[in-house]
């Protein structure tokens, strides 16, 4: 489901009520081959849960970036390394988006920023619902934009 939709927290707590539903009626009416139906259906109900989270917030939620020493948004994204996630930096804000030539690594921490000479930072930005890989089946939100920048977020607190 597209952000676009914007739905009411109501109707996306009715679409998972309905999901809920569809879950417990297969369960009662079969054996053992009907759990992948079931563990759709709570993956969607699941999914509209934090739509309508989403929705009360604006489809707003917050997220953890760097930022200077001064508080100023660095251009960084999270990216997945052989050693776990990490904020690769970059000269700009366009090299950040076009996934250009990374200066400088960072940790997530708070420690691995400072010592660095950055600090995190908490921004109020855009949202989206995702799946997560795997077998769990569990839903998270995230940021529609890859990269913070000034334009599409707002700093709301220091870490």
């Amino acid at each position: 489901m597209a952000t676009q939709e914007k739905l009411t927290a109501d109707e996306f707590r009715a679409l998972a009520k309905k999901a809920h539903e569809s879950r417990i009626e297969s369960f009662e009416r079969c054996d053992t081959d009907g759990f992948l139906s079931q563990w759709a259906s709570q993956i969607q109900e699941h999914k509209y849960l934090d739509w309508a989270r989403l929705a009360e917030q604006d489809y707003k939620d917050t997220f953890e970036t760097l930022a200077d020493a001064d508080g100023n948004l660095v251009p960084c994204r999270e990216i997945e390394t052989k050693f776990g996630l990490t904020y690769a930096v970059y000269a700009s804000f366009e090299d950040a988006q076009n996934r250009g030539e990374i200066i400088k690594w960072v940790g997530l921490g708070k420690r691995a920023a400072k010592n660095k000479g950055y600090q995190i930072v908490v921004v109020e930005a855009e949202a989206t619902v995702r799946v997560m890989k795997g077998y769990s089946g569990g839903t998270y939100t995230a940021p529609v934009a890859p990269v913070f920048t000034p334009e599409n977020c707002t700093i709301v607190k220091n870490l």
